[in-house]
């Protein structure tokens, strides 16, 4: 219903404005010929009477009033990962194959429900990330710009399992899993049988009658059924490497990746390798991470138990402005693993803070503050001026 009333948003408009022109005339040109003020207040509401219908004409079609918990209520898949978002670990949804093309995630659910979507929508078009994306795919080509990242098959589940992606949406019929790589609107192909990534997945939900809403769909889309996966080889979010070694040339990149074990190293940019100390009586043993505080501009975590001296890798995204602290002494912030954020930390217990403050902050609050100054500064001289003049 909503779909029809908005097919007839653009014909009402016109019918109605092809009225409202010869209106506006005539109440422009009786408005000149206004000898009192009780005609020009007529012709006044007359005038914004005009104004709203033009209005009207246009939004009516598109309006279409339901409770928020009607049109945003999560399916049971949808539920079952909104359950398991305090892990931290990213979900990988896969659209129909059809027009519109989505998933029971829709496109407002992920941010209401602290589901972190490896998909998901964004308004920063990271171009390092939509490139490890491809890598996962097992491309390497520039990605399109200000493009979302569609359906991508899975050829390096490795860097699926670096990126943290703790759970999979799919079709449960695996004939209806059809994937396409990033920037190829050509081809596309079917997804081998189950379970495609490894024998590390494991069903852990269905939902035989997902639905969502959905935007460009203009309403509530039906999905057949959909599966939830548990990846039991995904890494967490925060965790602790022995080692560190410097990233190839870009040439080399997917290359180094691919042979990386991501559990024993982390590949830094801009790394000078350097000595390493002798190992320590009675063996070595990792720090252990814990994320204690996670917000969009401030992460905090703590690593304990460590023997031997290591390296943070936080698998979120690495962007300019982001700086880190390590027991409130600022330390070195490198880019990890191509796209990911790692700083070294001691042996022992330590805390370590990432906190996005970008120079851009700063000065937008300088110069908001320098322009709400002067503008009180200009109003109490006005001011002045104004009682004191004769």
């Amino acid at each position: 219903a909503q779909t029809r009333r908005a097919a007839l948003a653009l014909p009402a408009y016109w019918v109605i404005a092809a009225g409202a022109a010869p209106a506006a005339i005539l109440v422009a040109a009786l408005a000149r010929r206004a000898r009192d003020s009780a005609q020009r207040t007529g012709l006044a509401w007359a005038w914004g009477a005009l104004l709203l219908a033009d209005l009207w004409a246009l939004t009516w079609p598109l309006v279409e009033v339901r409770p928020p918990g009607e049109v945003f209520t999560p399916s049971a898949c949808v539920e079952y990962l909104a359950r398991h978002a305090a892990e931290r670990g990213r979900v990988l949804s896969h659209d129909l194959q059809v027009r519109p093309a989505h998933n029971p995630l829709g496109h407002a659910l992920p941010p209401m429900l602290g589901i972190d979507e490896v998909r998901g929508y964004s308004p920063l078009d990271v171009y390092r990330y939509k490139e490890y994306i491809q890598f996962i795919a097992d491309v390497d080509r520039p990605p399109r710009p200000l493009e979302g990242i569609p359906n991508f098959p899975v050829r390096n589940p490795a860097l699926l399992d670096l990126l943290g992606t703790r759970y999979a949406l799919l079709p449960a019929d695996p004939a209806q899993r059809a994937f396409r790589e990033p920037g190829d609107t050509a081809r596309s192909a079917a997804a081998p049988p189950e379970f495609p990534w490894g024998p590390h997945w494991r069903k852990v939900d269905e939902d035989p009658r997902p639905a969502a809403y959905v935007f460009t769909a203009g309403g509530i889309q039906q999905f057949p059924p959909y599966a939830v996966y548990r990846n039991e080889a995904a890494l967490p979010r925060a965790f602790v490497v022995p080692a560190a070694e410097p990233l190839p040339e870009r040439a080399r990149v997917l290359e180094a990746l691919k042979a990386a074990d991501f559990r024993r190293v982390v590949l830094l940019e801009e790394f000078a390798p350097r000595t390493v100390p002798p190992t320590p009586p009675g063996g070595v043993q990792l720090g252990q991470a814990t994320i204690a505080e996670y917000r969009p501009n401030r992460v905090v975590v703590r690593v304990t138990g460590g023997t031997v001296p290591g390296y943070l890798v936080l698998t979120d995204v690495w962007f300019p402005g982001w700086t880190c602290t390590v027991d409130g002494t600022p330390a070195r912030l490198y880019r990890a693993n191509y796209v990911f954020r790692a700083v070294e930390v001691p042996a022992g217990t330590h805390e370590v803070v990432f906190t996005f403050a970008p120079a851009s902050y700063r000065w937008g609050r300088v110069v908001s503050l320098a322009m709400a100054g002067l503008v009180v500064a200009v109003s109490l001289l006005g001011r002045r001026f104004r009682v004191s003049a004769p």
